[in-house]
């Protein structure tokens, strides 16, 4: 490890097996029970093949962030840290509005509120941690 690769913080390491957790609970049953598991969310239809299509994609961020957490330095997982930005800051974003405009079933909230809450830590180490922050490359002058 050279002089200017910071060592990941642990809280960001828990943010990342945080994240895979409950994001695992939420995928798996689109992927294995997508009809119970609409049934039991109030959607009022799901077709299953996008369910599962989506739950996989879902699944795929589990499995990132749990090799995310797995690293050593901040540089080994930045961009990751900025696409698994992006993907959750879209999904609270299309989601909020599903709720407020779409009719979706209250259940709907929890893929506002889940993103959001790991939006908000995730941009905590992008924006806020100095340490970090002066590991990433700046363009010369």
């Amino acid at each position: 490890m050279t002089s200017n690769e910071h060592v990941l913080p642990a809280g960001l390491r828990t943010v990342f097996r945080l994240h895979a957790l409950v994001v695992a609970g939420a995928t798996l049953p689109l992927i294995f029970i997508p009809v119970v598991w609409a049934e039991l969310v109030g959607w009022a239809a799901v077709d299953v093949t996008l369910a599962r299509l989506l739950g996989g994609a879902l699944l795929a961020t589990t499995v990132g962030s749990l090799l995310a957490s797995r690293v050593r330095t901040y540089a080994e997982v930045r961009t990751y840290l900025l696409f698994e930005q992006t993907v959750g800051t879209l999904i609270f974003l299309v989601a909020a509005y599903e709720v407020l405009f779409g009719g979706a079933p209250p259940f709907t909230w929890a893929f506002v509120a889940v993103p959001g809450v790991f939006s908000l830590a995730r941009m905590y180490y992008l924006l806020y941690d100095e340490e970090l922050r002066a590991d990433v490359p700046r363009p010369a002058s």
